[in-house]
C-alpha cells in the first residue's frame, strides 16, 4: 500500500483529489505512513493521483472540477442535430453534450461557449414518444427535467432537444427542434 504514495517527486500540475484518511491498525498501514503524506495529530492528508486520461486535442477542462471532471468541445458552427451528433462520435469517446446539473451548464456556458442555445444528446429519432440521451441510452423527460423548465415543442417531427437559457425568465429551458435547425453544439467526453 505504501508503494502507491511514493510516485510522487514533484507537485502534480493539475488539480488532484484530496484525502484525509485516520491512521489506525485496521487500514492496513499498521501505523505506518507513506513519506510524503503529511500527519497531524494521527491524521494522514494524502495527495492521490490524478487521472491518468487527458482530454483529447481541442477538448477543455472546466475551471470548477466540481460542476463536472468531463472535457468539453465547444463547436464555432452551427449544425443540424444528426451532423453536430457524427461531428462529436468522430473523436473516440466523445458524444453530444448531456447536461447533468445546472452548476455544470452555467460553467459550461461561462467558460467553453458564449452561445446560450446548444444541442443536447438528448432525441426521439424513433418517434416513439420517449426521448433517450444518445450517451447511454438514458431516459430524458420533460415531466423530470434535471433543472430549468420545458418550451416543449408538439410537433411530431421536433425529436432533437436543445437547451437554451433564456434571459426574459432568467432560466434554462429545454426544447424539441426539428432536423431543419442548425445550432452550435458541445462534444462532452469522460476521462
Amino acid at each position: 500500500m505504501a508503494a502507491f504514495f511514493l510516485d510522487y517527486a514533484t507537485p502534480p500540475m493539475v488539480p488532484v483529489e484530496q484525502k484525509v484518511f485516520n491512521v489506525t491498525r485496521l487500514s492496513g498501514l499498521n501505523g505506518r505512513i507513506p513519506e510524503n503524506a503529511a500527519i497531524i495529530d494521527h491524521v494522514a492528508n494524502v495527495m492521490l493521483k490524478p487521472p491518468c486520461v487527458t482530454c483529447p486535442r481541442g477538448f477543455r477542462l472546466l475551471p470548477n472540477q466540481t460542476s463536472s471532471a468531463n472535457c468539453y468541445f465547444n463547436s464555432l458552427d452551427s449544425k443540424p442535430w444528426e451532423e453536430a451528433q457524427l461531428s462529436c462520435a468522430s473523436t473516440p469517446g466523445a458524444y453530444l453534450y448531456r447536461p447533468n446539473t445546472i452548476q455544470e451548464a452555467n460553467d459550461v456556458r461561462d467558460h467553453i461557449t458564449d452561445e446560450h442555445s446548444i444541442w443536447t444528446g438528448a432525441n426521439d429519432k424513433d418517434t416513439d414518444g420517449n426521448f433517450t440521451f444518445i450517451t447511454e441510452n438514458s431516459p430524458f423527460s420533460f415531466n423530470d427535467l434535471p433543472f430549468g423548465s420545458d418550451a416543449f415543442n408538439p410537433s411530431p417531427d421536433a425529436v432533437y432537444v436543445r437547451l437554451f437559457f433564456d434571459f426574459t425568465f432568467n432560466e434554462w429551458r429545454w426544447g424539441t427542434m426539428n432536423s431543419l435547425h442548425r445550432y452550435r453544439y458541445i462534444c462532452e467526453c469522460q476521462r
